[in-house]
């Protein structure tokens, strides 16, 4: 196998690609320990996808399947372009929906989901909250 390790806006990644779509929880487990393994705060791996330019499996470090990782994506759609997967302008599946992503040089822009709002505002602490699915639940305030 072989890999990369990416960081990305504060995560880091272990990033492989394969012609196998299968359930890498494991492996995700094994790599992203960060003592006895690379140590990642999560894994993709990339697989072809007949309608798009791949798809992307995500796994958490834990081996717990995640639907999105936006600092995740900017990280994929990188090492895809690089080692020719994709052109520099791409679309891969998530399991969020599509993702579009422009690569120039080091500069990753991508294109995520559209936010949803989970919840109505509401107050806590003397913040206002609000429970919006980006293709996975984030609680937001503006500070």
């Amino acid at each position: 196998m072989t890999y990369e390790k990416y960081s990305a806006s504060g995560n880091d990644f272990v990033i492989f690609h394969s012609f196998i779509k299968k359930d890498y929880s494991q492996e995700a487990i094994k790599l992203c320990d960060r003592n006895e393994g690379i140590g990642a705060d999560g894994l993709i791996v990339i697989v072809p996808n007949c309608d798009y330019d791949f798809e992307w499996l995500f796994y958490n470090s834990d081996g717990s399947n995640a639907a999105m990782c936006g600092n995740g994506t900017s990280a994929c759609a990188h090492y895809a372009y690089t080692n020719g997967l994709a052109s520099s302008n791409m679309k891969f599946l998530t399991g969020a929906g599509t993702i579009e992503s422009i690569v120039d040089g080091n500069i990753v822009e991508t294109q995520l989901t559209k936010p949803v709002l989970i919840k109505d505002e509401f107050e806590e602490d003397g913040f206002v909250w609000y429970l919006v699915d980006t293709g996975v639940p984030h609680l937001v305030t503006i500070v």
